[in-house]
C-alpha cells in the first residue's frame, strides 16, 4: 500500500515500534522537531491540532507472536487478544502472562481486552446447536 515490500515479521514491529517513537513525538512536541532513525527521517517534523488525550491516545495492539506480545507489552496501554472458548484456564493464563511481562519487562501496567460474542435462540439447545453450526 506504501510501496515497501514485505518485511520479516520482527523487523515489521521494529519498524511500528520507531514509527510510534515519531509520532508520539508529533503528539508532545511543541513546534518543529527532527527524527533520524533505521526506518524514518523526519526533518521539521510538525503536527498540529494535537490529540485530546493527553500524553497521547490510547494505544492498542493484538501481537500473539513472541515478538507482538513484547511490542505491546512496552509500548501499548492495551493487548487485545483472542481467546479460545473451548478452554476456561487460557483466558486467565493469557492475561496474567501479559500483564506480568508488561510489569517485570517494562515497568508497565496494561489491559487487555478481548472480544466477544453471544449466540441466542429460542432455546438452550437451538443457541448451542448454532454455535456449533
Amino acid at each position: 500500500m506504501f510501496g515497501i515490500l514485505m518485511m520479516e515479521h520482527d523487523r515489521r514491529y521494529d519498524m511500528a515500534e520507531e514509527w510510534l517513537d515519531v509520532i508520539k513525538l508529533m503528539w508532545i512536541s511543541e513546534g518543529e522537531f527532527d527524527f533520524e532513525g533505521k526506518f524514518y527521517k523526519v526533518d521539521k517534523g510538525f503536527m498540529e491540532p494535537k490529540p485530546i488525550q493527553r500524553p497521547f491516545p490510547p494505544i492498542i495492539n493484538a501481537g500473539g507472536s513472541d515478538r507482538g506480545r513484547h511490542f505491546t507489552a512496552k509500548n501499548c496501554d492495551v493487548a487485545f487478544v483472542l481467546f479460545n472458548p473451548e478452554d476456561p484456564v487460557q483466558p486467565k493464563e493469557l492475561i496474567s502472562k501479559y500483564k506480568k511481562l508488561a510489569r517485570e519487562e517494562y515497568g508497565r501496567e496494561i489491559q487487555v481486552w478481548a472480544a466477544s460474542y453471544m449466540v441466542q435462540g429460542q432455546t438452550a439447545k437451538e443457541a448451542r446447536d448454532f454455535y456449533r453450526y
